[in-house]
């Protein structure tokens, strides 16, 4: 059996560190935002999407991790 693995091009390792960046960004945003609007409202939603907010940011850091 004969396995195949793609190296990624420079190139396409800095895009997709781009986009993770991005992501990491806009997740730390969502997060702080909606906790912060879960306190202040005292609403269990908010912080749960606060929460699934947090399990993405963590999500990008891997793949970032990986691309490393």
């Amino acid at each position: 059996m004969v396995s195949v693995v793609q190296v990624p091009t420079t190139a396409t390792l800095r895009r997709i560190h781009q986009i993770q960046a991005i992501t990491i960004v806009w997740m730390v945003v969502e997060a702080c935002l909606s906790v912060s609007a879960a306190c202040i409202a005292r609403s269990p939603a908010l912080l749960a999407f606060g929460a699934d907010s947090a399990i993405e940011l963590l999500s990008a850091a891997v793949v970032l991790w990986r691309f490393r």
